[in-house]
Formats: structure tokens, C-alpha cells, sequence
């Protein structure tokens, strides 16, 4: 009898443990970023893409070919030393595109600038000499170049992104 009662304890127990549980109005959490999650900067990239800081040298291979590119260097360009008129404040970065293997392509405009508010910026390819345009970089050829963006007054740029050339992202450079 009393190994009965035992018994009969435990399966009311563990009823009432599954019943409760089925009935519970208790959520699960949230997910939340991990501790070290990146900041807003670099956040906005996309899953896949690789992230780094400015300067930082990331190797993308994309089709065949396989180059290491550097983005570093964002400053303002002297208003003297721009080729076209800006309407805001025309930036500048430098890119330095190393083909290491295959055949890179390459184009100024696969570039975009984020500012802090999450605005995109367009390049403004020719505005600084010596400049990004499109081309094709043969494996152990080297380019560097400037690439600029007009900026909007009171905005700043926090992310260069270099993307395909069906605009998905594939790097992407924190300046913030």
C-alpha cells in the first residue's frame, strides 16, 4: 500500500507539472544579441558578409577570381581638390584592390556609403583623381584609387560596403 501511494504521488505530480506547462501563459524570451554583439556600424550588414573596421584587408572570391581589397582613409576632399562640385561634403576613401587570382572585375560604383542613420550613399565616381571607374585587374596587378561620396550636411559616413554587381553585399568596412 504505501509503495501505492508513492505512486499515485508521483503520477499526480507529474501531471500536474505537463498540465501546467501546457496550460502556462509564460513566454518563452526574447532572443537577444550576444554578449560583444557588433555595434550599429556594422551591424547592417548582412548575413554572409564579411565586417571588418577600416583598413582591414578582406579577400573575397567571387566567380573564378579572387582579390584582396582595403578600404581605409575616410577624409573630407578640399573643396579645391574635388573634379566635381559637391552638394554636401564630398568624402573620399582609399580602395586598394589586389587580384590574386583569375580575372577581377572591378567598378567604383559596387561601392556605397552608410551613414549613421542608415541612408545609403551612391559614389560620386570622377569626383577625385586618381579615381575607381570599371575595368578588368588580371591576377598579381594591383589598383589603388580614391572613391568619393557627396555627403549631406550634418550626416557622416559609418560603413563602406562593397557589393556584386547584382548589388548583393560582400564586404563591408566600419568607420565608426
Amino acid at each position: 500500500m504505501r509503495g501505492t501511494a508513492a505512486l499515485s504521488a508521483i503520477i499526480i505530480t507529474a501531471a500536474t507539472v505537463v498540465g501546467g506547462a501546457a496550460c502556462s501563459s509564460v513566454k518563452p524570451p526574447e532572443p537577444t544579441a550576444p554578449t560583444g554583439a557588433a555595434s550599429s556600424s556594422t551591424s547592417a550588414a548582412p548575413i554572409g558578409t564579411q565586417v571588418g573596421v577600416a583598413g582591414e584587408k578582406m579577400t573575397i572570391t567571387s566567380g573564378d577570381s579572387t582579390a584582396a581589397y582595403t578600404v581605409d582613409n575616410l577624409q573630407p576632399v578640399p573643396p579645391n581638390a574635388s573634379v566635381l562640385p559637391a552638394k554636401g561634403t564630398m568624402y573620399a576613401v582609399d580602395i586598394t584592390i589586389a587580384a590574386e587570382t583569375g580575372t577581377t572585375a572591378v567598378n567604383g560604383f559596387w561601392f556605397v556609403a552608410r551613414t549613421a542613420n542608415g541612408d545609403t550613399i551612391a559614389p560620386t565616381v570622377g569626383a577625385v583623381n586618381p579615381g575607381i571607374t570599371s575595368g578588368q585587374l588580371p591576377a598579381g596587378q594591383r589598383l589603388a584609387a580614391h572613391l568619393a561620396f557627396d555627403v549631406p550636411a550634418g550626416e557622416a559616413i559609418v560603413q563602406i560596403t562593397l557589393r556584386d554587381p547584382k548589388g548583393k553585399p560582400l564586404a563591408a568596412w566600419s568607420f565608426a
